[in-house]
């Protein structure tokens, strides 16, 4: 069980960043939160894109541009693993999205950033 989630602000940058540089025609940008969970606190500590588009209602998500990434991740902080997701909106892609990761991770945290008032709008659910 989740009780505390630590986001790292490199973490806030990258996802910042990542929404920020979106193209208008893009559908929303998300991407996977890497990190470490331990006694009831998750860290999210990287996180990196991920492209993905919806084609005839199917979610299409680039995963081979995602496991050589992981890999090397890995090879630099073998602890580290996937803690959850992070997007705009929720909505039906963003949603399936939560459905493709890894089922063996019990506890995905999805990090919502709202980029589009002054205000920086951040959020955490957990799914459990």
């Amino acid at each position: 069980m989740i009780n505390k989630v630590v986001v790292h602000p490199s973490v806030l940058f990258t996802v910042v960043n990542n929404l920020e540089r979106r193209k208008p025609e893009d559908q929303d940008n998300s991407g996977i939160i890497i990190g470490q969970a331990s006694k009831g606190i998750v860290y999210l500590k990287y996180a990196y894109p991920v492209k993905y588009e919806m084609l005839n209602g199917v979610l299409q998500i680039e995963s081979e541009s995602i496991k050589p990434l992981l890999d090397l991740h890995r090879r630099v902080h073998p602890g580290h693993i996937i803690v959850g997701w992070y997007t705009k909106k929720i909505d039906n892609p963003t949603y399936l999205i939560n459905k493709y990761l890894p089922k063996e991770i019990p506890s995905l945290v999805y990090l919502r950033v709202n980029v589009s008032d002054n205000d920086l709008g951040i959020e955490t659910f957990v799914r459990q």
